[in-house]
């Protein structure tokens, strides 16, 4: 059984590279939550490269509420990239906007990404942004759960959406509650039959 690291508010740079060695090796370590710790885009960056050590097989990465924007998304990027391992990444209510979005969707649509859940509530992305994620997750075989509630998204990345919730094979839950639809447009979202209409989350 894989152990995991649960911690708020003290993660600091300091603390990411005193953790570093263990973290590099940690093949234990399968669950890590940083959530709220306000790490911001140099202190993340760190992280991501402590865990993309030879030993490392992350499984789930929470790093919600902590400021980050696109600037850590390549190194994030990365991590995607060189761990098939990470099946759950939780980047719930940060800064990443369209721009970040991109960068983390070139490589999520590789076959070798294996991501079952992913996390991107309240992050700014508009309709830009999301037909850039759901033309790189479409044909995801591994994906399960998507949230982009409480983004920027119009009734104009609807026909987008409904084609992907339609053609994505796995998919069992999305949520988009808190976007700029109207009632007409979350009707057709709603007919997909995959939609969360709740607006509460993990972060």
């Amino acid at each position: 059984m894989g152990r995991r690291l649960c911690e708020a508010n003290i993660a600091t740079e300091t603390w990411i590279r005193e953790l570093t060695p263990a973290l590099s090796a940690g093949r234990s370590l399968t669950h890590l939550d940083l959530s709220k710790n306000d790490l911001r885009d140099v202190t993340a960056g760190t992280l991501f490269q402590a865990l993309r050590g030879p030993g490392c097989k992350i499984e789930k990465l929470w790093v919600c509420s902590n400021r980050l924007t696109h600037r850590c998304c390549p190194q994030l990027a990365l991590n995607l990239q060189t761990n098939p391992a990470l099946k759950d990444l939780n980047l719930n209510d940060n800064y990443l906007g369209d721009s970040g979005v991109a960068t983390l969707s070139r490589v999520l649509k590789e076959t070798g990404c294996k991501i079952q859940k992913l996390g991107f509530w309240n992050n700014g992305i508009t309709d830009t942004g999301c037909k850039v994620l759901t033309s790189a997750l479409g044909l995801k075989e591994t994906l399960t759960h998507l949230d982009l509630a409480d983004n920027r998204l119009t009734d104009n990345a609807v026909p987008g959406l409904t084609s992907f919730i339609r053609c994505s094979i796995k998919l069992e839950s999305i949520r988009l509650a808190g976007n700029r639809f109207s009632r007409a447009k979350r009707r057709d979202l709603l007919s997909c039959g995959l939609c969360a209409s709740d607006s509460t989350h993990q972060a």
